[in-house]
């Protein structure tokens, strides 16, 4: 993620905050602030691939948050657009790792943190859609589909197939088992 870019999400986070919606999280609002300008000065210091790559899904944890308070809100636009700011920042994670040339077998670390980070923000992101509307979940719902796939990437990267969410592919496995 350039600085640029980490620049306009800080200013966007400001700029939430301050509205109606992000009053309601305007005590946890400043800690976020301040925890987003952190990880962007990791990111400003760090070259560092794998590292990079982790300050980049704390801050996409940490926008979650701004999701999961524009939802609780029931501020559609403000759905939106949190939800676009997160995604845009997983991929960025995932970018700096799949473009890395990291051995995901060898150096497993950054794969490995992107992938546990990704599985909890995804039931986070579950979580958050079933307080909404059917109307209002379109935005959410996407990003659990896009992040599902994020997530099989990682999974193929790591151990060489993609893990269903549901088992079935393990249940699959096993039946195909000799004996």
């Amino acid at each position: 993620m350039s600085l640029c870019c980490i620049a306009l999400l800080v200013s966007w986070v400001i700029a939430f905050w301050e509205s109606p919606a992000g009053t309601l999280a305007q005590s946890r609002g400043d800690q976020r602030t301040k925890q987003l300008e952190n990880e962007k000065k990791k990111l400003e210091r760090t070259k560092d691939p794998a590292n990079r790559a982790k300050s980049l899904m704390r801050t996409a944890e940490i926008l979650l948050t701004y999701v999961n308070d524009a939802a609780n809100a029931n501020d559609p636009e403000k759905l939106k657009s949190a939800v676009a700011q997160y995604l845009q920042t997983v991929k960025d994670a995932r970018d700096t790792m799949m473009k890395s040339g990291l051995d995901p077998h060898k150096k497993s670390g950054g794969y490995q943190a992107v992938e546990i980070a990704l599985r909890k923000q995804l039931r986070t992101l579950q979580d958050t859609s079933r307080i909404l509307s059917v109307d209002e979940r379109q935005p959410v719902d996407e990003a659990v589909e896009s992040i599902m796939q994020i997530r099989d990437e990682f999974m193929r990267a790591l151990f060489g197939t993609p893990m269903e969410s549901d088992g079935a592919q393990a249940v699959v496995a096993f039946a195909q088992l000799p004996g």
